[in-house]
């Protein structure tokens, strides 16, 4: 913690962060690694969370000290004088991973260390680990709403905003890195227990309407409102862009502006089977475009394709022939492009409709035409499969290809939304993929975002294939009582599904603290009626995980495991995980030793030969390692990483036709390099070549951060080259 009671801010230099790291005592770098991975969970939040940047932007840009350092940041990228910005704010994803990588090696305690110690701070101090952890959308084209009222309230020229509002892709990654850095500066100015508090909300605050209310204070347009609403669209942001074109709609009487926004509340009706609502918003869409039109006859547009399905959705076949019938006697009066393109459309209502017969009779009309899509051939042979021997369609057998793909659609953007912790958004898709298609996985991922979002988690009961996250998390929703809920642990064996449930019963118990979560799962296994093979089983699982969040109290919660089994498997296995510990720790003898102990009571366990193997290496015994990763491929032949971690061993003999002195300096470097894993800082490559001076003339200025183990061994080879042609000159 800095004097000041705030947590210490992470530095603009990278190399200048190694050497602050490397002159602070044990003590302080523990207390700096904390400030840094909370830095870089505010950072994971503030570039994936439209709502958090929302919220948090607002709140800069409404405070007289934050909205002068926003003026001065901003009018520094307009004038394009703007100084280089931070390192670690280029991968906001994999951030909290590279800030591990440098205390790495700042410290010389490997990745895993380090990485144990973030996933301790993630489950004890976080309120939404798992969001944490699952991928968040890719980043849209469109500028965050937020982030283009900033600058439209510090540009001088209406320029400046033209360009970013047609996409000027240098400008908009300015602005969001520029808006990002002051965000994260203004966190810095937090003390660790307020800025935990931040990051544990959940936003909106008080929902959107409240948000929104907030912004139109700065933006009047309905333009505006249409960028924003197609943001949060392309963000999957339901409730916001339903808000927002509401809005939008109060604004304005333009019908043009009308018809857009009820054409896109239309579509995400649709995508989620809202087929009442979504022929409402397609009517008025149809309406405001014939307003557009002047009251003329208007060609095929969109609004009527969409309304047409949603009618059918409905159950009113009649009239959803009836336009059907109109808009195909309309295309065929058409030529060329234009003809292709409404077929095309009224073809993929049909299918979304199940309206395959119509569907495959559409379809069959392109087939004349000599630039068909490839899409629409593909199309034609899935249902040509799906035809019966009597010209029928099987229309039972695509109906289910269409519920598979609908329930795949709708399952990815609940987990793009829970990702981008918009948990009530995420319910909203998980619900609609539950209904589609029903699976074990889908019913848990909307238990997660309900349970995050404080709702009912299933709206029915538990079913037979049920996951156990699944049915922990319904128990604690319902009853309230951790301890009765972690009783279900003890209702069947439920194999690895154990592990996730009790991370669930950890994140339920995060008031309480690790330790309560130790004492409380250890007694409950301990003093259980259950066979001794569970209990081992699940103890061996919370030391697991105890390890996994770097607490020593993980190696005695093995040894009890130890002590209530004889089975050389689950023994092996054990004591695999103890050397783990150990490797991770630092302390490679006794990793060595229980390593030894794994693969002794089971010979043919690959993973135990490779921990060895890696524990020796570290240990400097190469030749030893080589042998023993030999081991490991013989029982694993099809394990890359096993080949890849035996090819280094290998490729470090390069050295050694090179002098005493050189070899030593190298051998050095080398123990780092074994450290590290499958990823190698570009740093500590540049180790290598940096012995005799000529870094820049063997290693390119542009190498990454981090480079894949098989690269950076490539690299170090081509620098061992130079120095055999040294010594030859």
């Amino acid at each position: 913690m800095s004097p000041a009671g705030q947590i210490r801010e992470i530095l603009q230099d990278r190399s200048e962060m190694l050497e602050t790291i490397q002159s602070l005592s044990s003590e302080d770098t523990k207390e700096y690694f904390i400030d840094t991975i909370i830095q870089a969970f505010f950072l994971r939040r503030i570039e994936t969370d439209p709502a958090f940047r929302w919220s948090i932007c607002l709140t800069i840009a409404s405070d007289e000290e934050g909205s002068a350092l926003i003026r001065n940041a901003i009018g520094a990228l307009v004038s394009m004088t703007r100084e280089e910005g931070h390192w670690w704010t280029a991968h906001p994803i994999t951030a909290s991973d590279n800030i591990c990588t440098l205390f790495s090696e700042a410290t010389g305690s490997s990745p895993q260390h380090w990485q144990a110690k973030k996933r301790g701070i993630l489950y004890t101090e976080m309120a939404y680990p798992t969001a944490f952890m699952t991928s968040p959308p890719e980043r849209p084209s469109l500028v965050h709403p937020m982030d283009r009222t900033i600058f439209g309230l510090v540009a001088d020229t209406s320029d400046l905003l033209n360009q970013l509002d047609e996409g000027d892709e240098g400008i908009s990654n300015l602005l969001r890195q520029t808006i990002t850095e002051i965000a994260c500066d203004w966190f810095c100015h937090h003390t660790r227990e307020d800025a935990i508090t931040i990051l544990n909300r959940r936003y909106p605050e008080g929902g959107w309407e409240s948000l929104l209310s907030r912004w139109f204070a700065f933006e009047e347009s309905a333009d505006t409102c249409i960028r924003a609403g197609r943001y949060a669209v392309a963000t999957h942001l339901i409730g916001a862009a339903r808000a927002i074109y509401a809005h939008a709609l109060i604004r304005t009487e333009d019908p043009a502006i009308r018809q857009i926004c009820y054409r896109e509340m239309g579509l995400i009706s649709r995508n989620l089977g809202d087929a009442e609502r979504a022929a409402a918003e397609f009517h008025s869409a149809l309406e405001a475009a014939h307003a557009v039109q002047g009251g003329g006859s208007p060609p095929i547009l969109d609004e009527l394709i969409y309304l047409c399905e949603a009618t059918d959705r409905l159950g009113l076949s009649e009239e959803g022939d009836t336009y059907y019938q109109r808009m195909i006697r309309i295309a065929e009066s058409l030529d060329g492009e234009v003809k292709n393109r409404i077929y095309t459309q009224i073809a993929t209502s049909c299918r979304r409709s199940r309206r395959f017969d119509r569907e495959y009779m559409v379809l069959e009309e392109l087939i004349t035409d000599p630039d068909i899509d490839d899409a629409i051939m593909t199309r034609l042979g899935v249902m040509n499969q799906a035809m019966r021997s009597d010209g029928t369609l099987d229309t039972e057998r695509l109906s289910s290809l269409e519920d598979s793909a609908e329930g795949d659609y709708t399952l990815i953007r609940g987990i793009l939304a829970f990702g981008a912790f918009q948990f009530a958004d995420a319910v909203i898709w998980f619900k609609r993929s539950s209904f589609i298609r029903p699976t074990p996985d889908s019913r848990l991922w909307y238990a997660r975002a309900a349970w995050y979002g404080e709702q009912t988690p299933l709206n029915d009961d538990l079913q037979k294939d049920d996951l156990l996250e699944t049915r922990l998390i319904w128990r604690l929703s319902e009853t309230k009582n951790i301890r009765e809920a972690s009783r279900l642990l003890l209702e069947g064996d439920y194999g690895d599904e154990a592990y996730d449930g009790l991370l669930i019963l950890l994140e339920a118990m995060k008031e309480e603290g690790l330790m309560a979560w130790r004492i409380g799962m250890t007694d409950l296994v301990v003093h259980a009626p259950i066979p001794p093979a569970r209990k081992t089983n699940l103890l061996w699982i919370i030391g697991k995980i105890l390890a996994e969040c770097g607490s020593k109290d993980g190696l005695s919660i093995y040894r009890k495991a130890l002590k209530l089994t004889t089975d050389k498997d689950a023994r092996s296995k054990i004591f695999s995980d103890i050397g783990y510990w150990y490797e991770a720790l630092g302390d490679y003898v006794h990793a060595a030793d229980a390593y030894r102990q794994a693969i002794t009571m089971h010979p043919a366990f690959p993973g135990g030969w490779y921990g060895y193997a890696r524990a020796l290496a570290k240990k400097g015994e190469y030749d030893a390692a080589l042998n023993a990763i030999d081991e490991a491929v013989r029982y694993a032949p099809g394990r890359g990483d096993l080949h890849l971690f035996h090819d280094a061993l290998i490729r470090r003999k390069e050295a050694d036709h090179l002098p005493a002195d050189l070899r030593e300096q190298i051998n050095e470097i080398d123990r780092h390099l074994f450290l590290q894993g499958q990823e190698i800082p570009g740093s500590l490559l540049r180790r290598y070549a940096d012995i005799h001076g000529r870094t820049e003339r063997i290693i390119d200025d542009d190498l990454p951060k981090m480079v894949p183990l098989r690269e950076a061994l490539d690299i170090r080879s081509r620098i061992l080259m130079t120095f055999g042609n040294n010594q030859d000159a």
